[in-house]
Parts: C-alpha cells; sequence; structure tokens
C-alpha cells in the first residue's frame, strides 16, 4: 500500500497534502501511519497541515468521537471524546475550493491506493462552528447509547425565583413583580404567622393605607 493515510472524508484526489481539504489516518515523518488522526486545509503547498503524532489515540480497537472544527480566520481545533487535544491556525490557507465529489473513505477517484480497515459511523457536516460545550453533549450522547440520539439533553436551567418591590405611585404604594400570578400573603413579622390576602393576584397590587409595618410574599 502507499502510505496508510486513506481518507476517512475528503475531496483532495490522494487525501492529505494535495489541497482542498483531507482528514484521513496521521501519518510520521517517515510516511508511515501513527494510530493518530491527520488533516490538511489549505493548497498544494499544505498549508495548515497538521497530523497527530499521537501513537494508537483512535486506532486502538475502541470506538472514538473526533471533531475537526475549522474557522477560516482562525484555527482547526481538534477534540477527541468529548475534549480539545489540539488547535492549529489555518489563516494562511486561503481559497480550498475544489470541483471534486467530497467522498468517505476514499478520494475523488475512488481508486487511491492505500488497503484499510476500520468503522466509521455518524459521520456529520456542520456549516457552523460548534462549541465545546455541544461537542462534549454529542460524545456523551455517543457513549450512553442512547437510540436516535445526537446530544445529550440539556439541562433545564432552575426556575428564577419572583422578585417583588414595592414603588411610590402618586399617593399610594404598590407591590410589584414579574413572573406570573400567584397568592398574596401578609404577615405582621417576617416569621408570620401568614395570611392569604389574595389568589390570583396579577402584579401591581395597591398596598391598604391602613396596613403600616406589614410583611408580603407571593407564591
Amino acid at each position: 500500500a502507499l502510505y496508510g493515510n486513506l481518507p476517512f472524508f475528503t475531496i483532495a484526489v490522494g487525501s492529505t497534502g494535495h489541497g482542498g481539504f483531507a482528514f484521513a489516518p496521521g501519518l510520521n515523518s517517515l510516511g508511515y501511519p501513527t494510530g493518530g488522526w491527520g488533516w490538511t486545509i489549505g493548497g498544494v503547498t499544505v498549508p495548515g497541515q497538521f497530523n497527530a503524532p499521537n501513537v494508537s489515540t483512535i486506532n486502538d480497537g475502541n470506538w472514538h468521537h473526533l471533531v475537526h472544527v475549522a474557522q477560516r480566520s482562525a484555527n482547526c481545533t481538534t477534540y477527541l471524546d468529548g475534549k480539545q487535544v489540539d488547535s492549529t491556525t489555518i489563516i494562511e490557507s486561503g481559497d480550498i475550493t475544489m470541483a471534486n465529489a467530497a467522498t468517505i473513505g476514499q478520494d475523488p477517484t475512488g481508486s487511491y491506493g492505500v488497503t484499510a480497515g476500520a468503522y466509521i459511523d455518524d459521520l456529520a457536516v456542520w456549516t457552523n462552528a460548534l462549541t465545546q460545550l455541544q461537542i462534549s453533549g454529542m460524545y456523551l450522547a455517543g457513549v450512553s447509547n442512547a437510540p436516535g440520539v445526537s446530544f445529550a439533553p440539556a439541562i433545564a436551567p432552575k426556575p428564577h425565583p419572583v422578585e417583588m418591590q414595592v414603588v411610590q405611585v402618586g399617593a399610594q404604594w404598590q407591590i410589584q413583580w414579574a413572573g406570573g400570578v400567584g397568592t398574596l400573603w401578609s404577615a405582621p413579622a417576617v416569621n408570620g404567622p401568614w395570611t392569604a390576602i389574595q389568589t390570583n393576584a396579577a402584579s401591581p397590587y395597591t398596598i391598604p393605607m391602613a396596613t403600616p409595618g406589614t410583611f408580603y410574599r407571593l407564591k
């Protein structure tokens, strides 16, 4: 076989180092596979190429979640199993447009002379730059083996407590709040006893003039 970089996903004829973009197994300086990952984003002169020297980071008999996030005005950042493992500039990559078809597991000719055996599952291309949180969510969804799930469920924010304030309006005082209706309670002291004075109360509530020194709460 010629080298060992049969591409995972590419538009370049001949895998990495041939312009356009190519994501493939990484090679060492002698052109032999390292068991890691590699990529090219750029022209034939290969600005922006990076090959992972790590041995067996993805070729160890286990499933791995590998993500490359490329931002043309910044870096190509690589995440492995939900964690960032590399970030390399691609600012000088220039125009990578090619007329070749994008191919999975081969180059656009369909006859790149490399033999390889591997499993590729759920390859996806995103038009926006994924965040660390999104990538971690995808990885967690994958390791959970949940059928049909691409992201870990978002954590629901805790309900925001209702904030009340007392505002003078003309000769009156009002209790105002945001957050809908509820039952308004009053008490002569902060520790009670509390008495329900209005159900389905909606903001604002006008405080009776004859109730100085009264505490209020909304439930």
